[in-house]
């Protein structure tokens, strides 16, 4: 979802940053004139929760970005809001719809002098440098995916999953004319995959993966869906189970619909590239809201509580679009990029859903920006709730 930010004006360093909302799948930030690009994280499930933020010190790597150029043709710049998360020292991962100017896989034309992308590093609510100086940066190119046509839209060989749409390969990277500021994290992505060709095969623990979603959208809770205007300053987290797979739409014949994410492999010979999960919880009637467990009879029981001092159970919304869901490295001690949060249904409240798309199958796209994308040897990753709350302790 893309989010238009305007109005609430925010003071730092001279730079005001204000926060307009617009219907779709991002978020944004505007400065003076701006309107960014975002998706959102909710969780909890009373009315006035939202998700807790993110602690300083904690996800550092998890940036804001602000694309701004002009999207409705009136001449006047637009500026919206996005999530994304850093991948080396020049570069950021993110969703290709954030930076897609025309809607149909058209990067936004950064020569043009009336459009930029730029990256703000944050941490604990402010710059992560202390000013903008050296924490707003500004993009010196921006890359698309190739088989991203847009935001749904299936391309001549593409075969459409849930909803007639195509929701694969929304995925950009950004580089950056210098290195990030000292102290921001930067992400290896998990791999526990197979080679295939020019991708890879994706090796999960179905029904017991755990993701842990970052991102600057908008807040809200389960009762009363998105109620909070995304922030570039910032972060929030929560957790979820991806429950729903769709394979490689261009060489799948029926790329969506699946309980296991090995099914790609085993049906079609291919990756893994969507993964969907629900937003479940008790609603103010009392009724449980588990939508996948309803419709297709996957995930029942599989939903988290309402407590943040444990796991629970989380969701995205605007702003939050080209975040990143991460899982644990046990060994090295560490977060690790497994997908990042592109879509959403429904107004964020119990019984929505919403899903992103996995790196592995994008990894040698990704490596062809980025020389070394170090991969971690021998890691052995968390799969259960327990390593999460036990670095979420750590982390308190």
């Amino acid at each position: 979802m893309k989010k238009l930010l305007s109005n609430t004006k925010k003071a730092a360093v001279g730079i005001a940053l204000c926060t307009t909302m617009l219907t779709s799948a991002n978020a944004g930030l505007l400065v003076t004139d701006l309107g960014i690009q975002q998706p959102k994280i909710l969780a909890g499930g009373n009315s006035g929760d939202q998700a807790p933020p993110v602690p300083a010190g904690d996800f550092t790597g998890v940036v804001s970005i602000n694309i701004r150029y002009d999207a409705d043709g009136d001449g006047a710049r637009d500026s919206f809001i996005c999530t994304g998360s850093v991948v080396s020292q020049r570069h950021v991962v993110t969703a290709a719809h954030c930076v897609d100017e025309t809607g149909t896989g058209v990067v936004v034309d950064i020569n043009n002098p009336m459009n930029d992308v730029r990256v703000i590093f944050n941490d604990g609510g402010d710059w992560a440098t202390g000013s903008a100086a050296d924490s707003l940066v500004t993009a010196a190119s921006v890359a698309i995916h190739p088989d991203y046509e847009g935001f749904g839209i299936c391309g001549p060989g593409d075969n459409p999953g849930f909803g007639s749409q195509c929701l694969n390969d929304d995925v950009a990277i950004i580089e950056l004319p210098s290195d990030v500021p000292d102290g921001v994290e930067i992400y290896d992505f998990y791999r526990g995959v197979e080679p295939l060709g020019d991708d890879t095969i994706l090796k999960l623990a179905d029904g017991n993966t755990f993701f842990t979603m970052v991102g600057h959208g908008t807040g809200g809770n389960g009762i009363d869906g998105d109620s909070f205007s995304p922030d570039f300053f910032v972060k929030r987290f929560g957790f979820n189970i991806p429950e729903l797979f769709e394979c490689d739409d261009e060489t799948s014949p029926v790329p969506g619909g699946f309980f296991s994410a090995d099914d790609c492999a085993n049906n079609y010979g291919n990756a893994v590239e969507v993964w969907r999960a629900d937003f479940d919880g008790v609603d103010e009637n009392g009724v449980l809201q588990d939508f996948f467990c309803d419709v297709v009879g996957v995930g029942c029981g599989n939903f988290f509580g309402q407590d943040f001092s444990d796991i629970f159970e989380g969701s995205i919304g605007g702003g939050d679009s080209g975040g990143p869901s991460f899982v644990f490295d046990v060994i090295a001690d560490k977060w690790v990029l497994i997908a990042n949060n592109t879509f959403g249904s429904g107004d964020g409240s119990f019984g929505s859903a919403f899903g992103g798309n996995f790196y592995a199958p994008y990894l040698s796209w990704i490596n062809s920006f980025v020389a070394n994308v170090p991969a971690p040897a021998g890691a052995i990753f968390a799969l259960s709730g327990l390593w999460l709350l036990r670095r979420k302790a750590k982390a308190a």
